[in-house]
Protein backbone atom coordinates (compact mmCIF):
# COMPACT_ATOMS: atom_id res chain seq x y z
CA UNK A 1 0.00 0.00 0.00
CA UNK A 2 1.53 3.32 -1.09
CA UNK A 3 1.03 6.07 1.49
CA UNK A 4 3.37 8.69 0.07
CA UNK A 5 3.42 10.81 -3.04
CA UNK A 6 6.36 12.35 -4.85
CA UNK A 7 5.69 15.93 -5.92
CA UNK A 8 7.38 18.29 -8.36
CA UNK A 9 8.15 21.92 -7.54
CA UNK A 10 4.70 23.05 -8.79
CA UNK A 11 2.92 20.31 -6.81
CA UNK A 12 2.27 17.98 -9.72
CA UNK A 13 2.49 14.30 -8.80
CA UNK A 14 5.75 12.94 -10.20
CA UNK A 15 4.40 9.86 -11.96
CA UNK A 16 1.48 11.89 -13.38
CA UNK A 17 4.12 14.06 -15.06
CA UNK A 18 6.18 11.05 -16.13
CA UNK A 19 3.32 9.34 -17.93
CA UNK A 20 1.97 12.59 -19.33
CA UNK A 21 5.36 13.25 -20.96
CA UNK A 22 5.53 9.70 -22.33
CA UNK A 23 1.96 9.98 -23.61
CA UNK A 24 2.66 13.29 -25.37
CA UNK A 25 5.85 11.93 -26.95
CA UNK A 26 4.10 8.82 -28.25
CA UNK A 27 0.59 10.08 -29.04
CA UNK A 28 1.99 13.32 -30.48
CA UNK A 29 -1.32 15.02 -29.69
CA UNK A 30 0.16 18.35 -28.60
CA UNK A 31 2.52 21.09 -29.69
CA UNK A 32 6.21 20.43 -29.02
CA UNK A 33 6.32 23.25 -26.47
CA UNK A 34 4.17 21.16 -24.11
CA UNK A 35 6.84 18.44 -24.14
CA UNK A 36 9.37 21.16 -23.29
CA UNK A 37 7.21 22.17 -20.33
CA UNK A 38 6.98 18.66 -18.86
CA UNK A 39 10.71 18.13 -19.43
CA UNK A 40 11.54 21.39 -17.66
CA UNK A 41 9.18 20.58 -14.79
CA UNK A 42 11.06 17.35 -14.11
CA UNK A 43 14.51 18.79 -14.79
CA UNK A 44 14.12 21.85 -12.58
CA UNK A 45 12.51 19.74 -9.86
CA UNK A 46 15.90 17.94 -9.74
CA UNK A 47 14.56 14.70 -11.23
CA UNK A 48 17.38 14.70 -13.79
CA UNK A 49 18.46 11.05 -13.53
CA UNK A 50 14.81 9.99 -13.48
CA UNK A 51 14.09 12.13 -16.56
CA UNK A 52 16.94 10.50 -18.48
CA UNK A 53 15.55 7.07 -17.52
CA UNK A 54 12.08 8.12 -18.69
CA UNK A 55 13.45 9.06 -22.11
CA UNK A 56 15.47 5.84 -22.36
CA UNK A 57 12.38 3.87 -21.33
CA UNK A 58 10.37 5.61 -24.06
CA UNK A 59 13.06 4.95 -26.63
CA UNK A 60 13.38 1.22 -25.88
CA UNK A 61 9.61 0.74 -25.67
CA UNK A 62 8.66 2.53 -28.89
CA UNK A 63 11.62 3.48 -31.08
CA UNK A 64 14.54 1.07 -30.65
CA UNK A 65 13.29 -1.61 -33.06
CA UNK A 66 12.86 0.75 -36.01
CA UNK A 67 15.57 3.25 -35.17
CA UNK A 68 18.54 1.33 -33.69
CA UNK A 69 21.00 4.05 -34.75
CA UNK A 70 19.37 6.44 -32.29
CA UNK A 71 20.69 4.47 -29.33
CA UNK A 72 24.28 5.74 -29.32
CA UNK A 73 23.23 9.32 -30.06
CA UNK A 74 20.64 9.34 -27.26
CA UNK A 75 23.19 7.81 -24.91
CA UNK A 76 25.76 10.51 -25.69
CA UNK A 77 23.26 13.32 -25.22
CA UNK A 78 21.67 12.05 -22.00
CA UNK A 79 25.04 11.40 -20.43
CA UNK A 80 25.61 15.18 -20.47
CA UNK A 81 22.58 15.66 -18.17
CA UNK A 82 22.03 19.28 -19.21
CA UNK A 83 18.75 20.73 -20.38
CA UNK A 84 19.96 21.39 -23.94
CA UNK A 85 21.04 17.78 -24.51
CA UNK A 86 17.95 16.35 -22.83
CA UNK A 87 15.66 18.51 -24.96
CA UNK A 88 17.56 17.36 -28.04
CA UNK A 89 16.43 13.81 -27.23
CA UNK A 90 12.86 14.95 -26.47
CA UNK A 91 12.79 16.72 -29.84
CA UNK A 92 14.15 13.64 -31.61
CA UNK A 93 11.53 11.31 -30.10
CA UNK A 94 8.61 13.70 -30.53
CA UNK A 95 9.31 14.28 -34.24
CA UNK A 96 10.09 10.66 -35.14
CA UNK A 97 7.15 8.92 -36.88
CA UNK A 98 6.26 5.26 -37.37
CA UNK A 99 6.96 3.94 -33.92
CA UNK A 100 6.65 0.30 -32.86
CA UNK A 101 4.58 -0.80 -29.85
CA UNK A 102 5.85 -4.38 -29.75
CA UNK A 103 8.37 -3.98 -26.91
CA UNK A 104 5.94 -1.86 -24.89
CA UNK A 105 3.18 -4.46 -25.09
CA UNK A 106 5.54 -7.14 -23.80
CA UNK A 107 7.16 -4.89 -21.22
CA UNK A 108 3.82 -3.96 -19.65
CA UNK A 109 2.90 -7.58 -18.98
CA UNK A 110 3.27 -9.01 -15.49
CA UNK A 111 2.82 -12.79 -15.77
CA UNK A 112 2.57 -14.57 -12.42
CA UNK A 113 4.11 -17.76 -13.71
CA UNK A 114 5.98 -19.24 -16.65
CA UNK A 115 3.91 -20.11 -19.69
CA UNK A 116 6.07 -23.16 -20.41
CA UNK A 117 8.80 -25.01 -18.58
CA UNK A 118 11.44 -26.30 -20.96
CA UNK A 119 13.51 -29.42 -20.32
CA UNK A 120 16.79 -28.08 -21.66
CA UNK A 121 18.39 -31.55 -21.70
CA UNK A 122 15.96 -32.48 -24.48
CA UNK A 123 17.50 -33.02 -27.92
CA UNK A 124 15.64 -29.95 -29.23
CA UNK A 125 17.92 -27.83 -27.07
CA UNK A 126 21.18 -29.69 -27.65
CA UNK A 127 22.61 -26.53 -29.23
CA UNK A 128 22.77 -24.91 -25.77
CA UNK A 129 25.98 -26.75 -24.87
CA UNK A 130 27.75 -25.17 -27.83
CA UNK A 131 27.06 -21.60 -26.67
CA UNK A 132 29.58 -21.54 -23.83
CA UNK A 133 27.18 -19.88 -21.39
CA UNK A 134 26.30 -20.72 -17.79
CA UNK A 135 23.55 -23.31 -17.41
CA UNK A 136 21.42 -20.88 -15.39
CA UNK A 137 20.69 -19.03 -18.68
CA UNK A 138 19.60 -22.14 -20.59
CA UNK A 139 15.88 -21.76 -19.87
CA UNK A 140 15.99 -18.10 -20.89
CA UNK A 141 17.71 -18.96 -24.19
CA UNK A 142 15.23 -21.82 -24.70
CA UNK A 143 12.39 -19.30 -24.30
CA UNK A 144 13.99 -17.07 -26.94
CA UNK A 145 14.39 -20.08 -29.23
CA UNK A 146 10.69 -20.88 -28.83
CA UNK A 147 9.74 -17.22 -29.28
CA UNK A 148 8.05 -17.38 -25.87
CA UNK A 149 7.86 -13.78 -24.69
CA UNK A 150 5.59 -14.68 -21.77
CA UNK A 151 8.53 -16.58 -20.30
CA UNK A 152 11.04 -13.90 -21.26
CA UNK A 153 9.17 -11.07 -19.55
CA UNK A 154 8.48 -13.29 -16.51
CA UNK A 155 12.21 -13.84 -16.06
CA UNK A 156 12.91 -10.12 -16.56
CA UNK A 157 10.16 -8.76 -14.31
CA UNK A 158 11.11 -11.19 -11.54
CA UNK A 159 14.75 -10.13 -11.77
CA UNK A 160 15.72 -13.77 -12.15
CA UNK A 161 19.23 -13.03 -13.39
CA UNK A 162 21.35 -10.72 -11.27
CA UNK A 163 24.28 -10.59 -13.67
CA UNK A 164 22.95 -8.62 -16.64
CA UNK A 165 26.36 -8.74 -18.36
CA UNK A 166 26.21 -12.53 -18.56
CA UNK A 167 22.55 -12.44 -19.56
CA UNK A 168 23.33 -10.03 -22.38
CA UNK A 169 26.34 -12.13 -23.41
CA UNK A 170 24.20 -15.29 -23.58
CA UNK A 171 21.68 -13.53 -25.84
CA UNK A 172 24.44 -12.32 -28.17
CA UNK A 173 26.00 -15.79 -28.33
CA UNK A 174 22.64 -17.36 -29.19
CA UNK A 175 21.90 -15.01 -32.09
CA UNK A 176 25.50 -15.12 -33.33
CA UNK A 177 25.96 -18.89 -33.19
CA UNK A 178 22.48 -20.26 -33.80
CA UNK A 179 20.94 -17.52 -35.95
CA UNK A 180 24.22 -16.71 -37.72
CA UNK A 181 23.92 -12.97 -37.13
CA UNK A 182 26.96 -10.70 -37.19
CA UNK A 183 26.67 -8.75 -33.94
CA UNK A 184 28.90 -6.46 -31.97
CA UNK A 185 29.24 -7.56 -28.37
CA UNK A 186 28.96 -4.07 -26.87
CA UNK A 187 29.17 -3.16 -23.20
CA UNK A 188 25.64 -2.38 -22.03
CA UNK A 189 27.07 -0.78 -18.90
CA UNK A 190 28.12 2.08 -21.13
CA UNK A 191 24.47 2.80 -21.83
CA UNK A 192 23.40 5.19 -19.09
CA UNK A 193 20.00 3.63 -18.49
CA UNK A 194 19.41 1.96 -15.14
CA UNK A 195 17.14 -0.80 -16.50
CA UNK A 196 19.62 -3.04 -18.33
CA UNK A 197 17.13 -5.91 -18.65
CA UNK A 198 14.78 -3.60 -20.57
CA UNK A 199 17.63 -3.02 -23.02
CA UNK A 200 18.01 -6.79 -23.41
CA UNK A 201 14.26 -7.27 -24.01
CA UNK A 202 14.33 -4.57 -26.67
CA UNK A 203 17.37 -6.19 -28.27
CA UNK A 204 15.63 -9.57 -28.48
CA UNK A 205 12.58 -7.99 -30.14
CA UNK A 206 14.85 -6.13 -32.56
CA UNK A 207 16.82 -9.23 -33.54
CA UNK A 208 13.58 -11.10 -34.23
CA UNK A 209 12.37 -8.50 -36.75
CA UNK A 210 12.82 -8.45 -40.49
CA UNK A 211 15.49 -6.04 -41.66
CA UNK A 212 13.14 -4.32 -44.10
CA UNK A 213 11.28 -2.52 -41.29
CA UNK A 214 14.47 -1.17 -39.71
CA UNK A 215 15.74 2.31 -40.47
CA UNK A 216 19.52 1.91 -40.49
CA UNK A 217 20.31 5.45 -41.59
CA UNK A 218 22.24 7.58 -39.14
CA UNK A 219 20.27 10.78 -39.69
CA UNK A 220 19.21 12.90 -36.73
CA UNK A 221 16.83 15.83 -36.61
CA UNK A 222 18.53 19.13 -35.79
CA UNK A 223 17.53 20.99 -32.66
CA UNK A 224 18.23 24.69 -32.21
CA UNK A 225 17.73 25.40 -28.52
CA UNK A 226 18.05 29.16 -29.09
CA UNK A 227 14.61 29.04 -30.75
CA UNK A 228 13.13 28.02 -27.42
CA UNK A 229 15.48 29.80 -24.97
CA UNK A 230 12.91 32.37 -23.81
CA UNK A 231 10.31 29.66 -23.37
CA UNK A 232 12.71 27.42 -21.42
CA UNK A 233 13.62 30.30 -19.13
CA UNK A 234 9.91 30.97 -18.59
CA UNK A 235 9.40 27.35 -17.55
CA UNK A 236 12.58 27.33 -15.46
CA UNK A 237 11.90 30.29 -13.21
CA UNK A 238 9.10 30.30 -10.65
CA UNK A 239 8.44 34.01 -10.27
CA UNK A 240 6.32 36.07 -7.90
CA UNK A 241 6.60 37.26 -4.32
CA UNK A 242 3.04 36.43 -3.30
CA UNK A 243 2.93 32.66 -2.76
CA UNK A 244 -0.82 32.56 -3.25
CA UNK A 245 -0.36 33.92 -6.80
CA UNK A 246 2.60 31.79 -7.83
CA UNK A 247 0.70 28.85 -9.31
CA UNK A 248 -1.71 31.03 -11.24
CA UNK A 249 1.02 33.40 -12.47
CA UNK A 250 3.43 30.73 -13.73
CA UNK A 251 3.05 28.50 -16.76
CA UNK A 252 1.00 25.35 -16.20
CA UNK A 253 -0.22 22.57 -18.47
CA UNK A 254 -2.93 20.03 -17.78
CA UNK A 255 -1.95 16.51 -16.75
CA UNK A 256 -3.13 14.11 -19.44
CA UNK A 257 -6.47 12.40 -18.82
CA UNK A 258 -5.25 9.41 -20.84
CA UNK A 259 -2.77 7.98 -18.32
CA UNK A 260 -5.22 5.95 -16.24
CA UNK A 261 -3.92 2.72 -17.77
CA UNK A 262 -0.69 3.03 -15.76
CA UNK A 263 -0.18 2.07 -12.13
CA UNK A 264 -0.29 5.61 -10.74
CA UNK A 265 0.46 6.40 -7.10
CA UNK A 266 -2.69 8.56 -6.98
CA UNK A 267 -4.83 5.42 -7.23
CA UNK A 268 -3.71 4.38 -3.74
CA UNK A 269 -5.43 7.39 -2.14
CA UNK A 270 -9.14 7.78 -1.51
CA UNK A 271 -9.23 11.49 -2.35
CA UNK A 272 -6.15 12.64 -4.23
CA UNK A 273 -7.08 16.33 -4.27
CA UNK A 274 -7.53 16.43 -0.49
CA UNK A 275 -4.21 14.68 -0.13
CA UNK A 276 -2.51 17.62 -1.87
CA UNK A 277 -4.79 20.27 -0.35
CA UNK A 278 -4.10 19.31 3.25
CA UNK A 279 -0.92 17.20 3.22
CA UNK A 280 1.21 18.69 0.42
CA UNK A 281 4.02 19.57 2.86
CA UNK A 282 4.13 16.02 4.25
CA UNK A 283 4.46 14.53 0.77
CA UNK A 284 6.98 17.15 -0.37
CA UNK A 285 9.78 15.56 1.63
CA UNK A 286 9.82 12.65 -0.83
CA UNK A 287 10.83 15.04 -3.60
CA UNK A 288 14.40 16.13 -4.28
CA UNK A 289 13.73 19.83 -4.74
CA UNK A 290 11.49 20.07 -1.69
CA UNK A 291 13.85 17.98 0.47
CA UNK A 292 16.64 20.47 -0.20
CA UNK A 293 14.33 23.28 0.87
CA UNK A 294 13.08 21.49 3.97
CA UNK A 295 16.48 20.30 5.17
CA UNK A 296 17.32 23.91 6.02
CA UNK A 297 14.86 23.64 8.90
CA UNK A 298 14.65 21.62 12.09
CA UNK A 299 11.53 19.45 12.07
CA UNK A 300 10.27 15.90 12.33
CA UNK A 301 7.70 14.05 10.25
CA UNK A 302 4.50 12.82 11.87
CA UNK A 303 3.43 9.94 9.65
CA UNK A 304 0.21 9.29 11.54
CA UNK A 305 -1.08 12.83 11.10
CA UNK A 306 0.77 13.40 7.81
CA UNK A 307 2.25 16.65 9.06
CA UNK A 308 5.59 18.34 9.54
CA UNK A 309 6.28 19.32 13.14
CA UNK A 310 8.76 22.19 13.31
CA UNK A 311 10.75 22.57 16.50
CA UNK A 312 11.03 26.32 16.05
CA UNK A 313 7.94 28.44 15.42
CA UNK A 314 9.96 31.08 13.57
CA UNK A 315 11.34 28.48 11.17
CA UNK A 316 7.85 27.10 10.63
CA UNK A 317 6.51 30.55 9.75
CA UNK A 318 9.46 31.20 7.46
CA UNK A 319 8.95 27.96 5.53
CA UNK A 320 5.21 28.43 4.98
CA UNK A 321 5.54 32.11 4.14
CA UNK A 322 8.10 31.18 1.50
CA UNK A 323 6.67 27.99 0.03
CA UNK A 324 2.98 27.56 0.86
CA UNK A 325 1.22 27.99 -2.49
CA UNK A 326 -2.14 27.55 -0.74
CA UNK A 327 -3.30 24.87 -3.14
CA UNK A 328 -6.53 24.43 -1.20
CA UNK A 329 -7.42 28.10 -1.86
CA UNK A 330 -6.79 28.00 -5.60
CA UNK A 331 -9.55 27.95 -8.20
CA UNK A 332 -11.13 24.64 -9.18
CA UNK A 333 -9.73 25.10 -12.71
CA UNK A 334 -6.18 25.43 -11.42
CA UNK A 335 -6.55 22.48 -9.05
CA UNK A 336 -7.96 20.39 -11.89
CA UNK A 337 -4.99 21.37 -14.03
CA UNK A 338 -2.41 20.08 -11.55
CA UNK A 339 -4.42 17.29 -9.90
CA UNK A 340 -7.23 16.28 -12.27
CA UNK A 341 -9.57 13.37 -11.71
CA UNK A 342 -8.23 10.44 -13.71
CA UNK A 343 -10.27 7.31 -14.28
CA UNK A 344 -8.61 3.93 -14.51
CA UNK A 345 -8.48 2.75 -18.10
CA UNK A 346 -6.80 0.04 -20.14
CA UNK A 347 -3.73 -0.09 -22.35
CA UNK A 348 -5.73 -1.05 -25.42
CA UNK A 349 -7.47 2.33 -25.48
CA UNK A 350 -4.15 4.12 -24.84
CA UNK A 351 -2.50 2.28 -27.72
CA UNK A 352 -5.37 3.16 -30.07
CA UNK A 353 -4.48 6.83 -29.69
CA UNK A 354 -1.06 6.36 -31.23
CA UNK A 355 -0.96 7.91 -34.69
CA UNK A 356 1.41 6.21 -37.11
Amino acid sequence: MINKLILTRKLYIYDDVKYTLITKLVHKDCEFIECIFWTCELFYSDFIDELCDILFETYYNFYAIKYPKYESKINIELDKKDIKSILYVVNLLFHTPNISTEVFKIYMKNPKSLKSIYVTKHKNFSFLKSLDVDKEYYKFIASIHKNNFENIIFYIKNNTFKDTDKLYDSVIKYYSSIKNMKLLNKDINKIFYSNKQHIILSLICYLNKSENIINKRKIFRKFDISTYSDLINKFKVISGNNNYRILENNALYYISENIGCFDLSRFYFKNIKNEIRYHWDYHCYNSKKWKIRLDKYNFKINHNKKTLEFKNICEEEEFYEKYDYEFDEQTKELQDCIIPEIKKSNLVDWLKKIKN
